[in-house]
């Protein structure tokens, strides 16, 4: 799978004032960047192993147009190109045929255990 399209609810907690990135009761700009990093990362389930996981490490978002609360957004995520550790994506996010949102993203594959030893305390 290449290619994967996924559906949000916009609920409240998405919201610019919930999530502190505005004042205004429409969708944040930061759950957009969650929605996209999420679907993207289903996507990569296919190439890893179970000691393997991805991070997030680049992500260009234009964040186009505001969406209300309440409603569903899809998110449409494309692996574009893949190197032995590094899966980049590109995505849209829609209401009905409105484009929200669209980006480029990378996610790095790494090797769980050894991911987590280096983690700074």
């Amino acid at each position: 799978m290449t290619y994967l399209e996924k559906d949000y609810l916009v609920e409240p907690q998405f919201s610019a004032q919930a999530m502190g990135s505005g004042e205004l009761a429409v969708l944040a700009t930061p759950a957009i960047v969650a929605f996209a990093e999420n679907t993207c990362q289903k996507i990569a389930q296919e190439f890893l192993t179970s000691q393997e996981t991805t991070v997030g490490v680049f992500l260009d978002v234009k964040h186009l147009r505001a969406s209300a609360i309440g409603g569903y957004v899809k998110v449409k995520a494309r692996l574009i190109e893949r190197t032995d550790t590094i899966l980049t994506y590109d995505f849209e996010v829609f209401e009905n045929e409105t484009c929200l949102a669209k980006g480029t993203h990378r996610r790095a594959i790494v090797e769980i255990e050894r991911f987590m030893s280096k983690l700074i305390e």
